[in-house]
């Protein structure tokens, strides 16, 4: 008994490490394809980014999502204002939809304005 307790409790703590482990390489790697879209993204420890577009990101938002994307709009947050938004650390494949949509809306907003 005591034997599979300790062997489920060994399993637990090597998934918990390369979970996190994996949060901060795609973290950093997130982070630096938003920096290079010329974006303040805010340092994180955590599994999610808060970005500042420069813009209001309303419209970003709603295209996002007829994209099935789904971002945090920060507009209620206290503190931030119209333009920042939320985007959560996730799977690998999700996260280059997500850059891919990302780069082609924000340019061309940016654009707009």
């Amino acid at each position: 008994m005591f034997t599979k307790v300790f062997a489920h409790a060994n399993l637990l703590r090597e998934f918990i490490c390369r979970s996190r482990q994996y949060i901060s390489s795609e973290r950093m790697r997130l982070i630096k394809k938003f920096r290079g879209l010329s974006l303040k993204v805010f340092n994180s420890v955590t599994n999610f980014l808060l970005i500042s577009l420069g813009i209001n990101a309303e419209e970003l938002v709603k295209i996002l999502e007829l994209h099935g994307i789904s971002i945090r709009w920060c507009w209620s947050f206290k503190g931030l204002g119209k333009d920042y938004i939320r985007v959560s650390i996730r799977k690998y494949e999700d996260n280059e939809v997500l850059l891919n949509v990302f780069t082609q809306v924000i340019k061309g907003l940016k654009y707009e304005h």
